[in-house]
């Protein structure tokens, strides 16, 4: 427990609740993190497996992307509209790279991203 400038014990009253978030997620997260570290060492080590990250990345940011621009008019999201953080054509561009020019031509995303992304219009 954390302890007051005074020595006594601080209450969960006393602690951010950002902090003793922090704090009792921290086993979690670490495991997560690991995870991630792991599955990036595999992706960027097999062409296809990067590919599809790149696939399920590019869908996630083109919706967004288009979310922003379809609410543009809301000035509260407005200051997440950063123009740095767009990664869309990026993604496109990788996509060409691997894929070829044609790519998008038969391309569908798989069945989870379609879920996400209708998870995620469900909430605009």
């Amino acid at each position: 427990m954390e302890k007051k400038t005074n020595g006594t014990p601080a209450s969960s009253a006393d602690v951010p609740f950002s902090k003793e978030m922090r704090k009792v997620t921290r086993d979690v997260h670490d495991l997560s993190d690991a995870l991630v570290n792991a599955k990036l060492v595999l992706a960027m080590s097999d062409t296809s497996i990067w590919i599809e990250g790149l696939l399920v990345f590019y869908e996630v940011f083109k919706f967004l992307e288009s979310a922003m621009e379809e609410h543009k008019s809301n000035q509260y999201l407005q200051q997440f509209n950063i123009s740095d953080m767009k990664r869309t054509e990026a993604f496109e561009a990788d996509l060409e790279h691997y894929l070829g020019p044609d790519w998008k031509a038969d391309y569908k995303p798989r069945e989870s991203v379609v879920n996400y992304l209708n998870h995620l219009e469900d909430r605009t």
